[in-house]
């Protein structure tokens, strides 16, 4: 994954969803940035480890977008600087960036609750809290609401852990 929040925030959406990463063997590894996701997963290809590939699409960031085109190429994928919000079968590219596409499930969902969510965080985290830790804060909070409304957990985070799941079963099972 191209961060931390990724890093966080998976993990306990999987959990929720019935699906341990751990005991299934799914490791999630902050590459801690777009530029070094590529070298990553050339290493865990040489040594045919399977991997799914998550990086922000950086809409409206010319200089992070330009990545893009490298790791769509390495992903056999149509290059472009600008993506849409793409999960595959071995990839997801969303199309600004974690956080933002959390925001707006939530405000087409709940109009309000992600600033609300935000705030709290902050006030309970500290000003200096990373958006690494503040989605976590976020996530956490849409997972105890989740068993009275499981649409709070945003659909994009439950299309990439089943896609990881599906890739997962089909090379083990």
């Amino acid at each position: 994954v191209e961060g931390v929040t990724e890093e966080f925030v998976l993990p306990l959406v999987a959990a929720k969803l019935g699906y341990e990463f751990d005991a299934n063997g799914v490791s999630v590894v902050n590459a801690d940035g777009k530029d070094n996701l590529d070298a990553l997963y050339h290493l865990y290809q040489a040594f045919e480890i399977p991997t799914f590939v998550i990086f922000d699409g950086d809409r409206g960031n010319a200089q992070k977008a330009s990545r893009n085109r490298t790791l769509l190429r390495m992903l056999g994928q149509s290059e472009t600087e600008d993506p849409d919000q793409v999960i595959g079968s071995n990839y997801a590219v969303l199309q600004a960036d974690f956080e933002d596409a959390l925001k707006r499930s939530l405000e087409a969902y709940l109009p309000g609750r992600y600033d609300t969510l935000h705030t709290q965080a902050t006030q309970e985290l500290g000003g200096n809290a990373g958006k690494g830790l503040v989605a976590r804060f976020i996530t956490r909070q849409l997972i105890i609401v989740s068993d009275a409304d499981p649409q709070a957990i945003p659909d994009h985070i439950r299309q990439i852990i089943d896609k990881i799941r599906n890739r997962i079963n089909r090379l083990y099972r």
